[in-house]
């Protein structure tokens, strides 16, 4: 069953490239015969509903809690876990260990090896560098020393898919180990129905966000500044 949910997962993960791909670099997908291109809009929405399908299929797959096949949840230690109404309930530190948990299932190369805090005027900061397209930054709170909001940057690869594939599992693990409480085919889909969305207004760019169990997804895309997505509370 697991081999199952890897490949639906897998797949998935392909359409989702393929979207990125089809709004970044349409003619990739030129038919040789006729030297037809399809609209970006085509390849976005084509790419990102068989995603969400494919997603969609590899939750169901998933064992479920009790089926004895699934995998426990990553559980903060107490020292890492905050009792907080404005942040996101855990440290920055507590924040890369079960994201690294998550990553781990799939490549350890995702891993987040360290976070360093900065010192701000109103918030401290964090910053890590997945690659030269991907990158996350986090607010910490100066008083109680939590994550305040989370955000997520990337402008995808016109030449390397593995950049393309990185970037959009960076969204896909950082909003899971974000919101742990929430089933992992809910949260996956949540994520691609947003970016979805915000991708399709890039020539007009907008905010659109969504509430998911305790937390609020937000998502802007524009050609300037790529894809930024953020988690925080309402």
């Amino acid at each position: 069953m697991l081999i199952l949910t890897g490949l639906a997962a897998l797949i998935g993960l392909v359409f989702l490239l393929i979207a990125v791909l089809g709004l970044i670099a349409p003619a990739l997908f030129r038919n040789r015969k006729t030297g037809d291109t399809p609209p970006r809009t085509h390849l976005l929405s084509g790419g990102l509903l068989a995603a969400l399908i494919a997603f969609g299929v590899a939750g169901g797959l998933y064992p479920k809690a009790g089926d004895g096949a699934a995998a426990p949840a990553p559980v903060l230690d107490p020292a890492e876990a905050v009792q907080s109404d404005k942040g996101l309930g855990m440290t920055p530190e507590g924040f890369r260990k079960s994201f690294n948990a998550i990553a781990g299932e799939e490549d350890p190369r995702y891993a987040i090896p360290r976070l360093t805090i900065s010192s701000g005027e109103k918030n401290d900061t964090f910053t890590h560098q997945f690659s030269r397209q991907a990158g996350i930054m986090g607010a910490v709170s100066k008083q109680d020393g939590s994550l305040e909001y989370v955000m997520l940057v990337t402008s995808g690869s016109k030449t390397d898919n593995s950049e393309n594939v990185r970037s959009l599992a960076m969204l896909l693990f950082a909003a899971q180990a974000l919101n742990p409480t929430v089933p992992r085919d809910e949260n996956n889909q949540a994520v691609i129905a947003l970016v979805k969305e915000a991708v399709a207004n890039i020539s007009s760019p907008k905010p659109v966000s969504q509430r998911v169990g305790k937390l609020e997804y937000s998502a802007t895309a524009s050609d300037v500044t790529g894809l930024m997505f953020s988690i925080g509370r309402p």
